[in-house]
């Protein structure tokens, strides 16, 4: 599996889990995945270019949330 496809699965499994109505924090996105924020960010910045989520602005920082 690609690290793409194991972001994507992180951030299909949170939409799932919380039906849409919670997101997924950068570095807690990087622990899971268990990739460096430099390995993490060009895929982020392709997914988020493809549409495939959206940023919202969170209590604590940005969440991701599947579009």
């Amino acid at each position: 599996m690609d690290h793409t496809e194991i972001v994507k699965s992180i951030i299909d499994k949170k939409h799932k889990d919380s039906n849409g109505s919670c997101g997924i924090a950068i570095p807690d996105m990087a622990l899971q995945s268990q990739l460096s924020k430099e390995e993490l960010n060009p895929i982020l910045k392709q997914l988020y270019s493809e549409k495939y989520f959206i940023l919202r602005e969170g209590i604590n920082g940005k969440l991701i949330f599947k579009k």
